[in-house]
């Protein structure tokens, strides 16, 4: 039996590990970033302000500017996922379903790309990420199946009474 000290390691050495891996894929895209920001034919729009796209990207890029938003993009990413890694820990407490989790978010095809790119795609992808782990707090732990059996139920149930 554990005591709660081995306990509270445990745990930790999960987080930890979680942390880790998104470290390291924010360090993976720092390290293979190109010289100079990808950029594709809507990228002029965005750095010039035009009056065709919403003010918020356009911003952000006049606040960092190009290489700022490089860097930033995947540092941004990094934490929103790893957010939504510890909050799939502490909802499931199961250490493989997190690492499945965040590995599974690291492993989209040409997401790299996109945090290299002058482009809203990598700060859309960080909002998705934040909004699946805000899911998760707005659940709080050990409840998720639950909901989810619950939410099926009262789907299933009103053919059952038609019935």
């Amino acid at each position: 039996m554990l005591r709660s000290y081995d306990r509270v390691v445990m745990r930790d050495w999960r987080r930890l590990a979680v942390l880790t891996m998104c470290a390291a894929y924010a360090l993976f895209c720092l390290v293979t970033m190109p010289g100079g920001a990808l950029t594709s034919p809507d990228s002029t729009v965005y750095l010039s302000f035009s009056p065709i796209v919403p003010v918020a990207y356009p911003a952000f890029l006049k606040l960092t500017g190009e290489r700022g938003a490089m860097i930033l993009q995947p540092l941004i990413y990094a934490s929103v996922l790893a957010w939504l890694g510890i909050e799939t820990l502490l909802t499931t407490v199961n250490f493989p379903v997190a690492a499945a989790v965040v590995l599974g978010a690291i492993a989209i095809p040409d997401l790299a790309a996109y945090h290299a790119s002058i482009l809203t795609e990598s700060l859309f992808m960080s909002a998705l990420v934040a909004k699946g782990a805000k899911r998760f707090v707005d659940v709080g732990p050990g409840r998720v199946l639950e909901r989810l059996v619950k939410r099926n139920v009262e789907e299933v149930q009103p053919d059952v009474v038609a019935a």
